[in-house]
């Protein structure tokens, strides 16, 4: 897992909801803050699992910027997952902290 050295820096994010329309994933998460301004980037995996489709992991990173405040937040992120996709063939998106795979249809 080529993940590993961001889980220290990584702040705890919830899931709720994760979908795929068109090359943007819509992610509707919740975490705790609302003093600071929270950033968020996706990361994806250079290695593809030969698999039909091929899967590819993504991580979600969460900046918190220090935030010590305990709201509860609820954001949509929007994120362009084109230079996710596989040539030629669609692929599944394997989003850490989410169960279902996504799948990112070849256009």
């Amino acid at each position: 897992n080529d993940f590993s050295s961001y889980a220290r820096s990584n702040s705890e994010t919830k899931i709720l909801n994760a979908s795929i329309m068109d090359s943007t994933l819509i992610l509707k998460v919740n975490y705790s803050g609302g003093c600071e301004v929270h950033t968020f980037e996706l990361i994806g995996s250079k290695i593809i699992q030969k698999s039909l489709p091929p899967i590819r992991g993504i991580m979600l990173i969460h900046n918190s910027n220090n935030d010590d405040c305990r709201e509860l937040v609820e954001q949509e992120l929007r994120f362009n997952v084109s230079e996710f996709k596989y040539p030629g063939s669609s692929i599944m998106l394997n989003l850490k902290g989410w169960k279902p795979k996504l799948e990112l249809k070849v256009k």
